[in-house]
């Protein structure tokens, strides 16, 4: 939790300093003279010392807290609830441990905290029962966040997760909206974890039906049984989001409601194809590098689908034949990352004329010759790209110059007046960069093992500033 102090001037650095040493004195003069004898040892001369002792640490108390108002009793509630969000929000669920500590400023606090039950709805299963304030706080935040929709973050592995955590738990169980499984701190493999440790398919069969669950994360080192992960699916009808793990394309085709707005899959993309059109509401969709499952080639005509909602793709896998397919089929796309070939980028550009690009993500991958090939029939210009990233590696066996496709390509980022970050990897010589010059409004600029030539004023950046970010005024370059 992070937390705001004021600035202070130099005079009240000084007054600080100087109630601070008297504090110091005193706290000794008290220390004397509770071990001396005589007059100076009465009680009513070591309670005269203890009060100018307290009025000191009053005084510093007053001055430490800056000219800064008590929010609570400035602002209205709605307000100070919401900047008490703010502070505490965190992916990991720990919040109610931050909004513990903020209770105990005043009892004004601890009232207006403990009564807004909205607070105290994201709940934390931490690292093990190793803190022994763990399961307080689990229970604190599930009586205080009464009827409200509940976020659950578990760091898994969780020892005594059967005996302690699940009995407190399951009670709750149709207040879970959000589940996020956290990986082995170890990072260690399946066949590496402890044989006593709970499987990620025992958390999820231990909490039992989950029927108002509407997102779940699974960050896992390791794939989850598949059949044990349909069972789960089948006890969770109302859930819209699935990401992290990877569904299979028999999930997808038989276990996933329709109604799913986002999920992960190593299903390829001809397998989807068959079947995208039944998810009317999906607006995001991440495609993973192939799994070890045999592909299921089903070819379908593109031109008779239905469009899609689609507003956001990854695409992760390789090849990427029927990328262009997908594309023409999904008009709504604005934020795009794909790992593609040059000759496959050639085919898809043409069909985003049309496109409201947001955030543009191109990962190449060189293959051959024939692959190589950058020869579009149209470059777009995106007016309103805020985000460009462009990754270049892998073995250069191409007939065209590498130089001419990158120029050719930077076409949909020159004197662009929308673009405010730009990310570039590249192991290529002879590679200008001079489109940057053109970005009037580029303020975040990253360059990553970047070997470029053509704008003498980078070799400084590259050296001082790699993989930061940085106004690009800053280096002269606009």
């Amino acid at each position: 939790m992070a937390l705001y102090v004021p600035f202070f001037s130099p005079k009240e650095k000084e007054l600080f300093s100087k109630l601070e040493e008297q504090r110091v004195a005193l706290l000794s003069q008290i220390a004397s003279i509770s071990q001396a004898t005589g007059d100076e040892a009465k009680p009513e001369h070591i309670r005269s010392f203890k009060n100018q002792y307290n009025d000191v640490v009053e005084k510093k108390i007053n001055t430490h807290r800056g000219p800064l108002s008590d929010p609570l009793t400035t602002l209205p509630i709605e307000l100070f609830i919401l900047l008490v969000k703010e502070i505490i929000s965190r992916r990991d669920g720990t919040s109610t441990k931050d909004l513990l500590t903020l209770s105990l400023v005043n009892s004004q606090w601890r009232r207006a905290l403990v009564s807004e039950p909205t607070l105290w709805t994201d709940i934390a299963i931490g690292n093990g029962l190793k803190d022994t304030e763990v399961l307080p706080r689990v229970y604190t935040g599930l009586v205080l966040s009464g009827n409200q929709p509940i976020h659950l973050a578990i760091d898994h592995p969780a020892p005594d997760w059967r005996e302690h955590i699940v009995p407190i738990l399951r009670p709750h169980a149709s207040r879970v909206r959000s589940l996020i499984i956290w990986p082995p701190s170890s990072t260690k493999l399946a066949e590496e974890a402890p044989t006593d440790d709970v499987t990620i398919c025992e958390i999820l069969r231990s909490l039992g039906p989950l029927p108002n669950l509407r997102q779940l994360e699974l960050e896992s080192k390791y794939r989850v049984n598949e059949l044990e992960f349909t069972n789960f699916l089948n006890s969770a009808p109302n859930i819209r989001s699935i990401t992290g793990d990877h569904l299979t394309f028999h999930q997808v085709n038989n276990c996933v409601s329709h109604e799913m707005e986002t999920f992960t899959t190593f299903a390829t993309l001809d397998q989807l194809l068959t079947v995208l059109p039944r998810f009317s509401r999906l607006t995001t969709l991440i495609l993973e590098d192939l799994s070890d499952e045999e592909p299921v080639f089903r070819h379908s005509n593109s031109s008779s689908m239905t469009q899609l909602p689609l507003q956001s793709l990854n695409y992760r896998q390789s090849p990427a034949d029927n990328l262009p397919k997908l594309i023409s089929i999904a008009p709504n796309l604005d934020d795009i990352s794909i790992t593609i070939t040059w000759k496959i980028l050639a085919e898809v550009l043409p069909l985003m004329r049309d496109f409201r690009l947001r955030n543009f993500a191109l990962y190449i991958k060189c293959k051959g010759p024939w692959e190589d090939i950058f020869q579009p029939l149209d470059v777009p210009h995106f007016q309103g790209l805020k985000s460009f990233t462009f990754h270049l590696h892998g073995r250069q066996d191409s007939r065209e110059s590498e130089a001419e496709k990158v120029e050719r390509l930077f076409c949909i980022i020159r004197s662009s007046i929308s673009l405010q970050k730009a990310i570039f990897a590249t192991d290529r010589r002879h590679i200008s960069l001079e489109v940057i010059r053109t970005l009037s409004n580029l303020r975040d600029l990253t360059l990553d093992a970047i070997k470029m030539e053509g704008i003498e004023s980078l070799s400084c950046l590259q050296q001082r500033h790699l993989d930061e970010h940085a106004p690009v005024s800053q280096f002269g370059l606009a």
